[in-house]
């Protein structure tokens, strides 16, 4: 499944794939340097070099989190353990692991924070780190499975959406 949007990093593309066997998992590629500011149309495939690949994680349902030289996502559908996760940019290695998260899932982020909807409707507001996740709250936020839609905040309100049912929570100030 290719369902992530690839994430342009200066000269570097992050892709990410949940897959089955080697197929799968996140990747940095450097590109060269194109004369304008996006990548190119001329863009070669044998002129892009691997910078590091990881092959046991897999984001499937939304982009990863990017902060501070971290990489925040559920990882994968089709992937044993499921889980959140948390990737060093710089080599790709992975920091951390939990479960504790349910998953698979989406993430946003919400200021520093991260806003995680596992497939079962359950929220975690966790405070991201390279040294682990801290929990601030958790709720059950809808009822059904799968549960694949990013939660929305606007307009001071939380939206989760399952299917044909949107859920709207007033948020406290």
């Amino acid at each position: 499944m290719n369902c992530t949007t690839p994430i342009q990093l200066g000269d570097k593309l992050l892709i990410c794939s949940s897959a089955k066997g080697d197929t799968g998992g996140v990747g940095l590629l450097a590109v060269p340097n194109t004369d304008s500011p996006g990548l190119g149309a001329s863009l070669k495939a044998d002129s892009v070099n691997l910078v590091w690949v990881n092959r046991q994680v897999g984001p499937m349902h939304n982009d990863p989190v990017l902060i501070d030289g971290c990489l925040y996502a559920y990882s994968g559908f089709s992937r044993d353990p499921k889980g959140f996760v948390c990737l060093d940019l710089a080599n790709g290695q992975q920091k951390w692991f939990t479960d504790q998260l349910g998953g698979p899932g989406t993430v946003v982020q919400v200021a520093g924070d991260l806003l995680c909807l596992s497939n079962r409707g359950r929220l975690a507001l966790i405070r991201p780190s390279p040294e682990g996740p801290k929990k601030l709250s958790e709720f059950q936020a809808i009822e059904g499975y799968p549960v694949w839609t990013e939660p929305i905040i606007a307009g001071g309100r939380l939206y989760v959406r399952f299917a044909s049912q949107l859920v709207c929570y007033e948020l406290a100030r």
